[in-house]
């Protein structure tokens, strides 16, 4: 009897999903409006913004408790000031000590230092890096470890068949200072599409290549971050879309957005396992999608098992553990307060501690809560995690054992 009493008193705690609250629409302050950009720093405390309709870099302290976000620093030298019509990137070094801000259709990648406590920023340089003035940064990519700064550049004027360069810099651990220590040149980088391996072992540019087709070009990355090309690792039709992708906590699965030119646009989610012997990815499966992705934060990770896309509405699609299709639509997130999405897709990011979901369009950041779905919020068809289902055929059997025991009792007595 117990156990059924176990099993019937955890039920309730067993999470049949993730539901998404919103609870704070916030405009009206500096750098909130048209982020191209952004992300959390590592320590959890701040976000980062860049604001593509005011050429401003800002900065917010992220309220533990609600997840509101409250101004604290705003700047302006170093911000491209074409960023609305030209990718910029923001990149924060893993130990949270330096900003990064690099494109624009410049050549220039602008360092600020960041203080752990405040969030303030102090900018040191704009031209942190030696990069030729017949060249603009098309992508940067910091390693795990906050040892390189890898800068993607392509031609100021690019023609057909021109080569995308690879600088390699090695990162002043005090002052954040780049020191170029490799460059090599490739085909045609494609669509900022770039990032390293959870491990460091290993990074990855997509080029489009001869035949037209996208691929994503492998490197072994040394002890000091020099690179050696291995080669394509996996060769994909279309163009990709998210310049880093989702990756889950055991950093063999990949999620990656792609667009698919045609009439209508459209596009599709693909996944894909990596070989964590060699970095090469060795399967690959897809879902359709209804409509074409733009932005490169437009994917993340939630708790290893729901997958959320960028798109309006927010489409939020459950992996499930066994087999069978890889991604499942589970929700899509319709009330996001017209105003702020303004019919575009917007730029995600997520705590930390996987809590807070922030959602930025044209005039705002919406703030979700990220929460369990409760007992008495179960849709129709129950999204049962692990646990919940385990209680579930727990609570079933020992109901039905009872019961099968207590008709024997009656039999006997009769």
């Amino acid at each position: 009897m117990r156990y059924l009493i176990f099993c019937l008193a955890i039920f309730p705690y067993a999470t049949f999903g993730t539901i998404l609250t919103s609870t704070e629409f916030i405009t009206g302050i500096p750098g909130v409006s048209d982020i191209g950009s952004f992300e959390v720093s590592p320590d959890g405390k701040h976000l980062y913004a860049i604001s593509n309709a005011e050429n401003v870099l800002a900065a917010f302290a992220i309220d533990n408790t609600s997840g509101s976000l409250t101004s604290i620093d705003t700047e302006t030298t170093g911000i491209p000031a074409n960023s609305r019509t030209v990718t910029t990137h923001l990149r924060l070094s893993l130990d949270g000590k330096f900003v990064y801000v690099a494109g624009g259709g410049t050549n220039a990648i602008t360092l600020y230092t960041r203080d752990g406590q405040s969030g303030e920023l102090t900018l040191v340089t704009e031209n942190a890096a030696e990069i030729p003035a017949d060249q603009v940064v098309n992508s940067i990519i910091i390693s795990p470890d906050s040892q390189n700064l890898y800068a993607i550049t392509l031609p100021s004027l690019p023609i057909a068949g021109f080569e995308s360069t690879i600088y390699t810099y090695a990162i002043n651990a005090q002052s954040g200072v780049l020191n170029l220590q490799q460059n090599f040149t490739m085909l045609e980088a494609h669509n900022n599409a770039g990032f390293t391996s959870p491990d460091g072992k290993y990074l990855y540019i997509a080029e489009l290549n001869d035949s037209f087709r996208i691929s994503l070009n492998l490197f072994n990355r040394d002890d000091q971050g020099d690179l050696t090309l291995v080669g394509d690792s996996q060769a994909i039709l279309f163009s990709l879309t998210s310049e880093v992708p989702a990756i889950n906590s055991n950093s063999n699965t990949f999620y990656f957005l792609h667009s698919l030119e045609a009439d209508p646009p459209g596009g599709f989610l693909s996944m894909l396992e990596r070989d964590a012997g060699n970095g090469q990815f060795v399967d690959e499966s897809s879902v359709p999608a209804s409509r074409r992705f733009f932005g490169d934060d437009a994917i993340k990770l939630i708790d290893n098992d729901r997958l959320l896309i960028g798109d309006n509405p927010l489409m939020l699609y459950r992996i499930p553990a066994l087999g069978g299709n890889p991604l499942q639509l589970e929700d899509q997130i319709i009330n996001t307060t017209a105003a702020s999405m303004d019919g575009t897709q917007p730029a995600l990011a997520i705590s930390i501690d996987q809590r807070f979901l922030y959602v930025a369009g044209p005039n705002g950041i919406i703030v979700f809560r990220i929460e369990p779905l409760a007992l008495g919020d179960i849709p129709e068809v129950p999204v049962l995690n692990s646990y919940g289902l385990v209680a579930l055929i727990l609570s079933l059997l020992l109901v039905t054992g009872w019961i099968y025991i207590y008709r024997r009792h009656l039999y006997s007595t009769d």
